[in-house]
């Protein structure tokens, strides 16, 4: 609802500005082409892919065309008003889904005004309704004076004592990884560098962590392309010069590969994927049997024949998500006491898009993508369904992470009526409990969504949501603001 809303503000907004003729910058054109798969492709723009901060010509035309766009907005009557209702819309409090760490929790607050999240640990749920007076863990707005410098990370260990976070600076992809201890808030003499696109995923022991770093830039602009991709180990207490090389494809190649380990900490799952294919490799070490490479691990899915993720370990089953011969997705299981034996398959290819798949206690929660919004299916760990979740409405949950000895989960649940709330679901009880709602400035309500379907030009059904006020009679003849969203293969409700 809330994007609706502001949807209707800024519809509203744009039919009052006047359609004056804007008189752009001159753009120069040039002989360009390049031949791709035997086609001549012509780009008579390419000049303008310079660096601004090294051709004169590409600033000159930014700062030229910023003139005039900036021209145009700062005449525009309105605006503020428009500044203010957008405010006013966004300015309301929002947290994230707890998440437990040993015996306590960690969620994100935001207030809809300060640049960046901030981390809470807290020891008890009750504590949500009190957010700004639980203890703080990280707080990224007081790291810059222009809040250029964000939290892109974290990682605990599965006691909770320590905590592994990484931070961005000014927007840059490159992560610096620092270390504290939860209990005390002191930061310990760690530092890991250079990693880019990789979290950190601790050991068996909690005594170091596994990550993926490039080797330092030459370039100090970071403008060159990112070669080298290798696994580390990090050692606490050690430092990173002394990291061991875990897995290396080659100084020169783009491919990536990735490392993490499964919640108990015993299996070292190495990962690899190839820009522009839709498939990776995963091989696995038991950390049981000591520390290990690639050159110990074993093949589980090679090839480059389909994607594949890890769900969970139960005991010595491993839960993996796959799309190999199964666009929509399914799950699949393998004995780690025989991994070389193959995989079964426990939950099949349904007509529904399986968006994820998370082991939690005994039971394997599935979230689907049904006519544009979600629905949550609980499943033993046989396949077999136990029981549709009951959701709070037409819309869109996320989250549902877990443990083997929790009982319970939690999610987040969104819907063009209301703001993000989060729940807790009880899988023994079947119950589901609202912990936290925003108030958003509205009374949601006051409004109601339902779900219509109609046929495109070439017979293909679509799904569509209406949401309006409860005392609104539809009687053909209502203003409507339309809202669509494509891309990235992001649904969205």
């Amino acid at each position: 609802m809330l994007r609706t809303l502001v949807a209707s503000v800024v519809l509203a907004f744009f039919l009052s500005v006047s359609q004056a003729q804007l008189a752009y910058p001159d753009t120069r054109t040039v002989e360009f082409t390049e031949t791709h798969h035997g086609i001549t492709v012509a780009d008579p723009y390419r000049w303008l892919e310079g660096d601004v901060r090294e051709s004169s010509e590409v600033a000159d035309w930014v700062a030229a065309q910023n003139e005039v766009t900036f021209a145009y907005l700062n005449a525009i009557e309105g605006k503020d008003r428009l500044r203010r209702e957008l405010g006013d819309r966004i300015a309301y409090d929002r947290i994230g889904i707890p998440f437990r760490v040993g015996e306590r929790y960690t969620v994100s607050h935001s207030d809809g005004v300060r640049d960046h999240r901030i981390v809470h640990i807290i020891d008890d749920l009750s504590e949500l309704s009190d957010i700004d007076n639980a203890r703080v863990l990280l707080n990224p707005n007081e790291w810059s004076d222009d809040g250029s410098t964000s939290l892109a990370g974290t990682s605990f260990t599965r006691d909770g004592k320590l905590l592994a976070y990484s931070v961005s600076e000014s927007g840059s992809d490159w992560r610096t990884w620092k270390f504290m201890d939860v209990e005390t808030g002191e930061h310990l003499e760690d530092e890991l560098r250079w990693v880019r696109y990789s979290g950190v995923s601790w050991d068996l022991h909690s005594e170091g962590v596994y990550y993926a770093a490039y080797p330092e830039p030459e370039d100090s602009t970071y403008t060159t392309q990112a070669l080298g991709r290798k696994i580390m180990y990090h050692r606490l207490g050690t430092p990173q010069s002394d990291d061991v090389v875990v897995y290396d494809l080659g100084g020169g190649t783009t491919e990536s590969p990735y490392v993490w380990t499964s919640e108990n900490g015993r299996w070292l799952f190495f990962g690899r994927s190839v820009t522009g294919v839709t498939a990776n490799e995963i091989r696995v070490h038991d950390l049981a049997k000591g520390f290990g490479t690639i050159d110990d691990a074993l093949d589980l899915f090679v090839g480059l024949d389909g994607v594949y993720s890890t769900i969970g370990v139960d005991d010595t089953t491993l839960y993996v998500y796959t799309e190999f011969e199964a666009p929509n997705g399914r799950v699949i299981s393998i004995d780690m006491a025989n991994p070389e034996g193959g995989w079964d398959e426990v939950v099949p290819e349904q007509e529904t898009s399986l968006r994820s798949a998370e082991l939690v206690g005994s039971t394997l929660v599935l979230r689907r993508l049904v006519d544009a919004h979600t629905k949550v299916f609980i499943h033993r760990l046989d396949g077999a369904l136990v029981r549709e979740l009951s959701l709070p409405g037409i819309g869109t949950a996320s989250g549902f992470d877990g443990r083997s000895r929790d009982t319970g989960t939690f999610f987040a649940f969104t819907s063009f009526d209301r703001p993000t709330e989060v729940w807790h679901y009880d899988l023994l009880t079947d119950r589901s409990e609202l912990l936290w709602s925003p108030d958003a400035g509205f009374d949601p309500s006051e409004y109601t969504v339902k779900q219509v379907f109609f046929h495109s030009a070439d017979g293909t059904r679509v799904p569509m949501f209406v949401t309006h006020r409860r005392d609104i009679e539809l009687n053909g003849t209502n203003p409507t603001v339309l809202y669509g969203y494509g891309g990235f293969n992001i649904p969205q409700t």
